[in-house]
């Protein structure tokens, strides 16, 4: 992780999580995909992808949530706060959210491309079916989805 003192990187990692949660409860349906925190792996993932939106600079939550834990400043917490609105929003658009192992947000609205489909046998819709297709694949170390019914999976690898 990034951070060396374990009282940050767990209240970092609570505020992430957190936010997730909300953005769940929030949500009509959301999937999730988690790569490696490395470029190869990430451009991978990209190519297997379509459409989306691919931020300029990853959102590091747990890196504004340290900040603010160590500084405990106004501008540190309406930064955090703001970025977390930010990544909630992401989380209920249709298609993919995708963040890296070490909590970093690079990017949303992302669409499986149709040849990573293997539409046999599956049953649901195209989320199911691109929650399936991430399952697959080699780059991806974990994905999440919970479909519009409430149903909840979640794959690591």
């Amino acid at each position: 992780m990034i951070f060396s003192q374990e009282g940050n990187q767990r209240e970092s990692r609570n505020f992430l999580e957190k936010t997730i949660h909300q953005a769940l409860n929030e949500g009509h349906g959301n999937l999730i995909a988690v790569v490696h925190d490395d470029k190869m792996l990430i451009d991978e993932t990209l190519k297997k992808l379509r459409g989306g939106i691919l931020l300029d600079k990853s959102i590091d939550l747990q890196m504004l949530a340290a900040e603010y834990n160590s500084q405990l400043t106004e501008e540190s917490s309406l930064k955090l706060r703001s970025h977390a609105d930010l990544v909630r929003s992401m989380l209920n658009f249709d298609g993919i959210t995708l963040f890296t192992d070490q909590g970093r947000i690079l990017g949303y609205h992302f669409i499986v491309n149709n040849n990573e489909v293997k539409a046999e046998n599956i049953q649901g819709g195209s989320r199911t079916r691109a929650y399936l297709a991430l399952c697959g694949m080699e780059s991806i170390r974990a994905c999440f989805i919970k479909s519009q019914d409430g149903k909840v999976n979640f794959h690591v690898k």
